[in-house]
């Protein structure tokens, strides 16, 4: 766990040898510590609400708006809140920080964004993330996906790679093989098919003749390193839930209402600390085999039919908050939830916290603290 004020740790990327990986021989990822190291420096943008051909710099204590090189990647489970975070959970637009006390932790990223979305924005549609009246960025993780003095990625690495061309720029390393951006096809809006560890067997900008294994960031569960896999065999959502202790093991807890993104909420099963999430974006109960797996050599399917799938295992779309247009799944605001206010929240409207305090107000002496102090 890395608070503020301690001394930031190099990354170190797993290897072959130190998962002890082998053919037909998977091997679970680290819940807490480095899965991978990013390759590129990046800067924490967004676009200007005011003018969508402008960008903004975020920027935040203690290391502004860049994200350096070599920065840890890290799975995508937080380690739980406490009166720690008193300060960290304001700043997100709570009014009574308790409501997200969870001692046990094991929440991955986009459950613990819906837990927020549902206890301080009354699951407001794409309230959370979000940008402010003053254009300030509010979040769990800063536009890029990470977050403290010692800089770490929970997901989307949105800084670190061309939103352009056809298939994404490289990430990072993870383990022995490379992450790459979410696309398989940007330019034709394809999102790839993975398997359970987070990865596929296809031609790379790096390897353009021959097919490898290799990982894609997700917006959906495991959002980045799911586990290792042997680098010649696809991995099931079964195999991966055999690697872990925390999968499978009698202790899944009931989320009821919790919103989505765009402000619809489900009610599912869900196992802390299990990063094998199925087809339907569940990571216990019955699986539904990812696709892939009937079909590997079908590596893509069209952007527009992104959803977060029957659990709330998902991120908000970095983009859809930050106004870029690159944007996965449906442009629908429309929302068939029977919440007090389901309409779409602007980047530009000034939303009240839970408390009715102005959020505006609360960023005054929040924005400093919003990612930096965040206990993970």
């Amino acid at each position: 766990m890395i608070r503020v004020g301690e001394a930031a740790e190099a990354c170190v990327n797993p290897t072959t040898a130190s998962l002890g990986l082998s053919l037909n021989n998977p091997k679970p990822a680290d819940l807490r510590k480095d899965t991978g190291c990013t390759y590129n420096a990046g800067t924490e943008t967004y676009v200007d609400p005011g003018d969508s051909t402008k960008s903004k710099t975020l920027t935040y204590s203690p290391s502004g708006s860049a994200v350096s090189t070599n920065a840890h990647i890290y799975n995508s489970f937080e380690a739980g809140f406490s009166d720690k975070q008193d300060k960290v959970i304001e700043g997100w637009g709570c009014s009574t920080p308790s409501d997200l006390y969870d001692n046990a932790g094991g929440l991955d990223l986009g459950l613990a964004e819906s837990k927020v979305r549902k206890l301080c924005y009354d699951s407001v549609a794409w309230s959370f993330p979000n940008v402010q009246a003053d254009d300030s960025y509010r979040g769990c993780v800063g536009p890029c996906g990470g977050h403290t003095s010692d800089y770490h990625f929970h997901g989307r690495y949105h800084c670190l790679y061309s939103q352009s061309g056809a298939h994404s720029t490289k990430i990072g390393d993870v383990g022995p093989y490379i992450m790459y951006g979410k696309w398989e096809d940007f330019e034709n809006k394809k999102l790839p098919h993975l398997d359970a560890c987070g990865a596929h067997i296809g031609k790379t900008p790096d390897s353009p003749a021959n097919d490898v294994y290799h990982y894609h960031a997700q917006d959906r569960g495991p959002y980045g390193v799911g586990c290792f896999g042997d680098g010649t065999n696809l991995v099931t959502v079964e195999k991966c839930r055999s690697l872990y202790p925390e999968c499978n093991d009698a202790q899944a807890e009931t989320f009821t209402d919790m919103p989505q993104p765009d402000g619809t909420k489900k009610t599912f099963e869900y196992d802390r600390d299990c990063p094998c999430f199925d087809a339907n974006g569940l990571n216990t109960g019955t699986i539904t085999e990812r696709a892939i797996i009937a079909a590997p050599t079908v590596l893509s399917y069209d952007a527009s039919e992104w959803t977060c799938g029957s659990g709330v295992s998902c991120m908000q779309t970095v983009e859809k908050t930050l106004g870029y247009t690159d944007y996965v799944g449906s442009d629908s605001t429309t929302t068939t939830t029977t919440t007090t206010d389901t309409t779409t929240t602007t980047t530009t409207t000034d939303t009240s916290t839970s408390g009715g305090a102005s959020t505006k107000a609360m960023l005054a002496t929040a924005g400093a603290t919003i990612m930096a102090a965040l206990l993970v």
